[in-house]
């Protein structure tokens, strides 16, 4: 984010408590990724942030309620993250060429660095629980499973049909791809980007044949 809050004497604003906030997870997420978990103080955020000890306290109780709430908002900026896919595109891709292109756009994303940086840093940081770790991995999967399956009835739509358990058919997609992306970003044997594409293509093929599209009149 380019704007940073600046101090300012009085009641802050509804738009100036919205900055606030967003400085404090801006601030917070470099200073994790850059540093790791464990080495971040709540006065470093706060000084790094522009603001006042009890300013930030009185949002976060503890580091792991700031941890918490910056993985959660990056998860949920990106798979909420709508892609917008035009009519033409629907009437001319089959489902397999759409199924791959979200696939291959899920890798996409779990591959980049921040991505990769925020997965080590979620499984490294001592003090989360279970549950925490839990509740936000669940949000991305949740929102990931809701914009998957909702392209897949919207391709239907426009082809005039319906793809039985497109849901399932979505979540098994994305727990693929996120399981084999995070295998790719820790492990010394994996895949170059071509390869992943076709594995991404194959999985999707094997997918396929247990899927049931069913014309409507």
């Amino acid at each position: 984010m380019d704007t940073k809050y600046v101090a300012k004497r009085g009641r802050p604003s509804k738009s100036q408590v919205k900055l606030i906030d967003n400085t404090i997870l801006t601030v917070a997420k470099k200073l994790f990724l850059q540093n790791g978990y464990d080495a971040v103080a709540m006065e470093q955020v706060a000084l790094q942030a522009s603001v006042s000890k009890p300013t930030l306290y009185a949002r976060y109780k503890t580091k792991t309620e700031l941890f918490v709430a910056v993985i959660t908002a990056f998860v949920t900026e990106h798979t909420d993250n709508r892609e917008y896919i035009s009519p033409e595109k629907y009437l001319s891709w089959n489902l397999e060429t759409l199924l791959i292109h979200h696939a291959q756009s899920i890798a996409n994303a779990l591959l980049k660095e921040e991505s990769i940086g925020f997965n080590r840093l979620i499984f490294s940081a001592r003090d989360i629980s279970k549950d925490e770790l839990s509740l936000v991995e669940n949000l991305g999967i949740k929102n990931g499973i809701k914009l998957f399956s909702e392209s897949i009835n919207q391709w239907a739509t426009v082809h005039h049909c319906e793809v039985e358990q497109a849901e399932l058919l979505a979540e098994t997609i994305l727990n693929v791809m996120f399981g084999k992306c995070w295998y790719n970003s820790y492990s010394s044997a994996s895949l170059p980007p071509e390869k992943l594409t076709e594995y991404i293509a194959n999985t999707v093929d094997l997918l396929m044949k247990g899927t049931v599209v069913t014309a409507i009149s």
